[in-house]
């Protein structure tokens, strides 16, 4: 059977993809013993979605990081979660939580915020010429921005954003400071989703201020190190 090709944004941060839910699929792959071949492409549009990851499974073009991990999943015979137990619930909340919140606080901190838009603006200059990766910048960080106030995460104001990124770190911690994984006695698809978000915010150098609070949460810390070590990640 030939491993499926992964198609995401490039290593950034010390690890294999700076693409949350790029990383969120890989997790979930190397979790769960799936083959995979990655590779690099920066620009989403190439994509049927025109997001970021996308796949190539049995000459097929899937994209949606669940709609691969499902696919992978039928195709491998990785037993579905269950879906009947409290943590299996919490598990469910958890990763909604993720991909309506703090994905949108992850996206603020590093391409809104002054610190993370020069990283970004860097990133893009590796993958192309400065004028066009000026103008590229630019654009992201307009379409973004419409995107955070329609959602109404940037009516907050930055204060009340990093508040509300706080509160769910600090509930994350807890819930943590329990339980080994979000949904049961081994890691999901909600330990993947979060990992894809926290593994880079805890990792990259910009002070941005929710991501500066999850590296002193000490639960969220070894859960983070743990998912790495089964994965196979390098440490970064």
């Amino acid at each position: 059977m030939t491993p499926a090709t992964i198609y995401g944004f490039a290593p950034a941060f010390g690890l294999p993809t700076s693409g949350p839910f790029t990383l969120k699929l890989l997790a979930w792959c190397r979790l769960n013993g799936v083959p995979f071949e990655f590779k690099v492409e920066n620009n989403p549009g190439k994509g049927p979605l025109k997001k970021s990851p996308w796949a190539e499974i049995d000459g097929e073009t899937v994209a949606d990081s669940d709609v691969i991990i499902a696919r992978l999943a039928a195709r491998h015979d990785v037993p579905p979660p269950a879906i009947d137990t409290a943590p299996a619930a919490a598990g469910r909340a958890w990763k909604m939580a993720a991909e309506e919140g703090l994905h949108q606080i992850y996206e603020h901190e590093l391409i809104m915020l002054p610190e993370g838009s020069a990283w970004f603006r860097d990133f893009l200059r590796a993958d192309m010429p400065a004028p066009i990766a000026a103008l590229a910048h630019a654009a992201f960080r307009r379409s973004l921005g419409r995107q955070l106030h329609a959602r109404g995460m940037t009516r907050l104001g930055p204060e009340g954003i990093t508040a509300r990124g706080r509160d769910l770190l600090d509930a994350l911690d807890l819930w943590l400071g329990v339980h080994d994984f979000i949904e049961g006695p081994a890691p999901g698809i909600a330990d993947a989703t979060l990992y894809g978000m926290l593994a880079p915010m805890r990792r990259w150098s910009m002070q941005t201020p929710v991501a500066r609070h999850a590296r002193g949460l000490p639960a969220i810390a070894a859960w983070d190190e743990e998912l790495t070590r089964r994965c196979g990640f390098a440490a970064g």
